[in-house]
């Protein structure tokens, strides 16, 4: 085997093909592998559609193996192989800060007791018809009704 052969097998063995890793798993993979929490995260609060997540990534610079754009498909199965990576399931939720315990709604109110009120004795039948005789009867009785004694 010649020295160019040997030179050739060589750089062929360090070279990746484009859009792979050395593990095998696509670009795509890892980067939603390293912020895999908060893509999560931000799934579950707001369900995208995975074409407006594709778009999202595109926007960031990813593309495909063959530097296209990333399609909806790959990029939803791609984030499937990752959520199986991580041990994730689908019915497991996403964990969230505690919130704090509901207060006790407080006791009813009693309404509060009225002061007992004095029977006020009944004023005995006018007899006069006198219209005048019975307004001044009238604001005496206002008048001790309502404190002032005159």
């Amino acid at each position: 085997m010649t020295d160019f052969a040997n030179e050739m097998r060589t750089i062929g063995k360090r070279l990746e093909p484009r859009g792979r890793t050395t593990d095998g798993r696509s670009v795509l993979y890892h980067w939603m592998y390293k912020r895999a929490d908060l893509i999560r995260r931000l799934l579950d609060d707001s369900h995208p559609s995975w074409a407006s997540v594709a778009a999202a990534l595109a926007d960031q610079g990813l593309t495909n193996g063959h530097g296209k754009p990333l399609d909806a498909e790959r990029v939803r199965k791609t984030w499937f192989d990752v959520r199986r990576a991580k041990g994730w399931t689908s019915t497991q939720p996403t964990p969230q800060p505690a919130k704090p315990a509901a207060l006790p709604s407080p006791p009813p109110i009693a309404p509060a007791p009225r002061p007992a009120v004095a029977a006020d004795p009944q004023p005995a039948p006018v007899q006069d018809d006198d219209a005048r005789a019975r307004i001044e009867r009238l604001m005496r009785e206002m008048d001790r009704r309502s404190g002032r004694n005159v």
